[in-house]
């Protein structure tokens, strides 16, 4: 269960889909639902820049199955080949932890619409587009 909520955060963070838009607008909505209450720690409805860093970590562990701290194609899967140029900020064709934990910080304070320190669910479906 874990896992597959790793990958539904990890899909919301590299987004490659074929689905309709009202089918893919409600497919995302639920896997960013079920990211939100998986990486929510506390259950208090916010995340906080730590229950970020938490979940990162252990989806990266899950993820990374040779265990060379980086993520390739074959761990993220096919669909996600073009997006991991964009994340690859040293160009090596893999993606280390610090790597994605860069781009989630950047997308929590870009989804930080108060400027609080946490991410409420509207918050984040209103970034990520899904309301």
């Amino acid at each position: 269960m874990k896992q597959s909520v790793i990958l539904a955060g990890l899909t919301l963070l590299l987004t490659a889909t074929g689905l309709s838009h009202a089918t893919a607008q409600s497919e995302n909505e639920l896997a960013t639902r079920t990211a939100f209450e998986a990486a929510d720690q506390n259950g208090d409805g916010l995340i906080d820049e730590a229950e970020l860093a938490h979940d990162t970590i252990e989806g990266f562990v899950a993820i990374d199955s040779d265990g060379n701290r980086s993520l390739e194609s074959g761990e993220l899967g096919a669909d996600f080949q073009d997006a991991i140029a964009p994340m690859d900020g040293d160009g090596n064709g893999s993606l280390s932890f610090e790597e994605i934990m860069k781009r989630k910080l950047n997308q929590f304070k870009q989804a930080d619409s108060n400027a609080d320190g946490a991410l409420t669910i509207e918050e984040v479906l209103t970034h990520d587009g899904v309301q």
